[in-house]
C-alpha cells in the first residue's frame, strides 16, 4: 500500500480545504492593511501553490516551495520580480499567517535592474501642446509637475487642493501613505481657468 499521508484525497475536499485557506488568509491580509492589488496577488500565487503542492499546510516542506517555483521560471518563463513576488506570497502566509517557517533559506530571485525609459523635456512640452485646452491638459500637467502615480490623481478632490498655499493632500498612495504635495503655478492658473468653466 502506498504512502498518501500527505496527500489530499478528493478533489472536492482539496479545493474545499484551499478555499478555507484562502479565505482566511485573506481576513489576515485584511487586518495587515494590504492594498486591494497586493491581496488580490498574494491570493492568486497561495492558492496555485496550494494546488501545485497538493498538501495540507502543516506538511508542505521547503523543497514544495523550491519545486514551486522553479517550475514557475521554467515552464512559464516568468520575470524575476515576479517570482519575487511569489516568494513574497508564500513568505506572508507561511510564515506570518502560519507560522511555518519554511522560506528561511529560499533565495529571493534578483530583479533585474533597468535604467526606466522617460519621456524628454521636449516630447512632454509636446504631449502636453497636444492635449486640448480642458479636463485631459489640467490632468496631465498635474501628473507631470507633481510625479504622482494615475492612482493617486484619482482619488484626488477639491478639498483636498489648497491653491493658495500650492499644495495638495494625497490620500492613500502607494503603501497607503498619505503625503503633501507641491502644486505648480503655472498647473494652478490653468486649473483656475478650466474650474471657472
Amino acid at each position: 500500500m502506498e504512502n498518501t499521508i500527505a496527500v489530499l484525497p478528493e478533489k472536492s475536499a482539496a479545493n474545499a480545504y484551499i478555499d478555507d485557506q484562502i479565505n482566511k488568509f485573506n481576513d489576515e491580509l485584511i487586518i495587515a492593511g494590504y492594498s486591494q492589488r497586493t491581496m488580490t496577488m498574494y491570493e492568486l500565487y497561495v492558492r496555485d501553490f496550494l494546488e501545485f503542492a497538493n498538501k495540507k499546510v502543516e506538511e508542505i516542506g521547503r523543497q514544495d516551495v523550491v519545486s514551486f517555483i522553479a517550475a514557475k521560471k521554467q515552464k512559464e518563463n516568468l520575470a524575476n520580480s515576479s517570482l519575487a513576488l511569489i516568494h513574497a506570497a508564500l513568505h506572508y502566509f507561511f510564515h506570518e499567517f502560519h507560522k511555518h517557517k519554511i522560506l528561511e533559506d529560499v533565495k529571493i530571485p534578483k530583479k533585474a535592474k533597468k535604467i526606466p525609459t522617460v519621456l524628454t523635456p521636449l516630447e512632454i512640452k509636446q504631449l502636453i501642446n497636444a492635449a486640448k485646452f480642458g479636463r485631459n491638459k489640467c490632468i496631465i500637467e498635474f501628473l507631470y509637475s507633481t510625479g504622482t502615480r494615475v492612482s493617486e490623481a484619482t482619488k484626488i478632490k477639491l478639498v483636498d487642493l489648497d491653491l493658495k498655499e500650492r499644495i495638495a493632500r494625497v490620500k492613500g498612495g502607494k503603501g497607503n501613505k498619505d503625503r503633501v504635495i507641491i502644486l505648480s503655478n503655472t498647473w494652478i492658473k490653468d486649473f483656475k481657468k478650466y474650474f471657472k468653466r
